[in-house]
């Protein structure tokens, strides 16, 4: 990786990809509840990680590199509000994996959850894959973002050590 921007762009994909192996995963547990059930929450645990520890990437490392150019940088405290309303529907999330019984009634809450969140994920990578981190390297110097993605490094240390 060069800068922060690479490993960002790197990190969207992965999560649009864990999205899809999440429905997988739904599939087999509507299936076969109690066999796999586990599989469930351990990919939600999982998809909680991985999108809270990129929110303080971007967090700690890419959004302080715009507050140096302009505090409150309209764009980012959007962006924050989002990684806000992502957080709340993973924890919901995670609360209604934890609590799951297999009736309808149950999936119907998760699936609405779980669409929710999609939503946000897919249009929250959109706007920062095509508008902000595009203001990034138009804006921010590129040492500046190399310096940005040591910090990023460091906070998934953090989060894995």
């Amino acid at each position: 990786m060069n800068d922060i921007l690479e490993l960002l762009y790197k990190e969207h994909d992965e999560h649009i990809a864990r999205l899809k192996d999440l429905e997988k995963v739904i599939e087999d547990t509507k299936s076969n509840f109690d066999e796999n059930i586990k599989n469930l929450n351990a990919k939600i645990d999982e998809i909680k990680f991985e999108y809270e520890t990129h929110f303080k990437e971007e967090e700690e490392a890419l959004f302080p590199k715009f507050f140096e150019l302009q505090p409150n940088f309209p764009p980012v405290q959007c962006m924050l509000g989002e990684h806000d309303q992502m957080r709340d529907s993973l924890n919901k999330l995670k609360l209604l994996s934890d609590n799951l019984e297999n009736n309808d009634l149950a999936w119907s809450s998760f699936d609405a959850t779980l669409s929710d969140l999609s939503a946000v994920v897919l249009a929250h990578i959109d706007k920062e894959n095509n508008i902000l981190f595009q203001m990034a390297r138009q804006g921010i110097p590129i040492e500046k973002l190399k310096e940005a993605l040591e910090t990023a490094n460091s906070v998934r240390e953090r989060a894995t050590a």
